[in-house]
């Protein structure tokens, strides 16, 4: 109470400002004490903006959450010198080549068995709905049958060792398949040579055994590059073609089988460089 005595008398001796008059004083304080009621209202604006943003970023979290799991897509990529069997959601068992990809989706399986192939791939289809490998360059569909697909830069190659095979181009031309029967589309020839199966051109990739056919030097070097984890400088005329296979289980044996009837010789400078002229 003394202090509220002493704050009363204090005031009494107060004077106005000359000039001034008491009513424009008054009139100031309130003005003031305005002014510090909106800055004191601005600076609680910011929070509500704070919240909204973190209640969008956990929205924005949990809708690409659930887009993932919705589409839950099975992707695998085979690293150079390996080879992987997978199965499929029905049971079908796929071998996937060396630097070669297989996707597919889980979720639609059951309406739809679709795989996306960049690369080799040997398939045993379980018998069911239309089977059907996307490549990019055309389309292979079956039912329920076992065959190969070869899809690498220009070269469409399908190879049905059971069943039936439709095969369709790029440019859309239709081949039919049968057992022990091939087809090979490319830029050169699109019309789509079919040719007969034999022990020397059915898929023996599988067991390490690789066969070509009057094919272009460089490919069959590049395959050997996708076998073994190399690189390959070739020295000598890209224009030669192989016919012969090689294994993958020893890089110099290799190199003897394609290089010797070919009249090349090889030096392999280190573990990740093969000169060859």
């Amino acid at each position: 109470m003394k202090r509220i005595e002493d704050l009363i008398n204090h005031t009494e001796n107060l004077k106005v400002p000359e000039g001034r008059s008491k009513s424009e004083i008054w009139a100031d304080l309130q003005n003031k004490i305005g002014d510090d009621t909106v800055k004191s209202k601005k600076r609680f604006i910011k929070h509500p903006v704070f919240y909204y943003s973190v209640a969008s970023t956990i929205i924005l979290f949990f809708s690409v959450l659930f887009f993932l799991s919705y589409k839950n897509t099975t992707e695998i990529f085979v690293q150079a010198g390996q080879k992987e069997k997978v199965f499929l959601p029905d049971g079908s068992e796929v071998i996937i080549n060396s630097v070669s990809s297989l996707s597919f989706s889980t979720k639609k399986w059951e309406s739809e068995r679709i795989v996306d192939l960049e690369g080799e791939a040997f398939f045993n289809v379980k018998k069911g709905s239309r089977f059907t490998v996307k490549c990019s360059n055309g389309t292979v569909e079956v039912k329920g049958t076992i065959f190969n697909v070869f899809s690498r830069g220009d070269v469409l190659e399908v190879k049905c060792t059971e069943g039936v095979v439709s095969v369709i181009s790029k440019s859309g031309k239709t081949k039919h398949l049968e057992q022990n029967l091939g087809v090979k589309f490319n830029l050169d020839n699109n019309i789509g040579e079919i040719f007969s199966l034999n022990d020397s051109n059915t898929d023996l990739w599988t067991n390490g055994q690789f066969y070509f056919d009057n094919v272009n030097i460089e490919n069959v070097f590049k395959e050997m590059e996708r076998q073994f984890d190399i690189n390959i400088q070739f020295e000598g005329k890209t224009t030669r073609f192989f016919s012969g296979y090689f294994t993958n289980k020893d890089l110099d044996r290799a190199l003897n089988m394609v290089c010797s009837p070919m009249s090349l010789s090889y030096e392999i400078e280190n573990e990740s460089l093969v000169v060859i002229q």
